[in-house]
């Protein structure tokens, strides 16, 4: 399966201030460990190699998955649901892991990326200051997945792998579910 970045700098900027000179390379890094470790989660392992099987790359993605990555309006009842797809969802998640990983200063000007500073511990902000930006990336992802999974489900005839035999019965989107007693 080759590395794919379902997202581009470009994308997080739509929700995110983000330096315009962020190294892209070191940018899919970690978009690709985001989409490892929660893509599979979100959808299971049958649809989650499924979709890869469909991304030939990012601007070529078969259907149905073109529609979960890039989002669509569709219509559940009498209403119509703007569905927004992968993108905001994988933004928030990258930049929460940015800025816990520490490589990314944030300013009045956006995030900006330090590459062979000397000096990196002088721009570094406050560790509560982190944490509460890495608090709200992560709320907003949150916020992003309900809409993914409710995606998902008025749509579950065009994403049959979802609920596949590869997963428990109690397990759908990565919740457990139990029963008290």
């Amino acid at each position: 399966m080759a590395e794919i970045s379902l997202i581009t700098i470009a994308n997080v900027r739509s929700y995110v201030d983000l330096s315009v000179n962020y190294n892209q390379e070191r940018f899919d890094i970690y978009v690709n460990a985001i989409q490892k470790n929660y893509l599979m989660k979100l959808l299971g392992q049958a649809m989650y190699y499924d979709l890869w099987d469909n991304v030939t790359d990012i601007n070529t993605i078969a259907a149905p998955y073109a529609d979960l990555v890039n989002g669509t309006s569709y219509s559940y009842g009498n209403d119509t649901i703007q569905y927004y797809g992968l993108k905001p969802w994988l933004s928030y998640l990258v930049m929460a892991r940015i800025t816990r990983e520490g490589n990314a200063f944030h300013s009045d000007y956006g995030n900006v990326q330090f590459i062979d500073n000397e000096q990196d511990h002088l721009g570094t902000i406050g560790r509560r200051t982190q944490h509460e930006l890495i608090d709200y990336y992560m709320q907003e992802a949150e916020t992003y997945k309900f809409y993914i999974e409710k995606f998902l489900t008025d749509n579950s005839s065009d994403y049959t792998l979802l609920l596949s035999e590869d997963q428990p019965p109690d397990i759908r989107n990565g919740i457990i579910t139990t029963t008290l007693r």
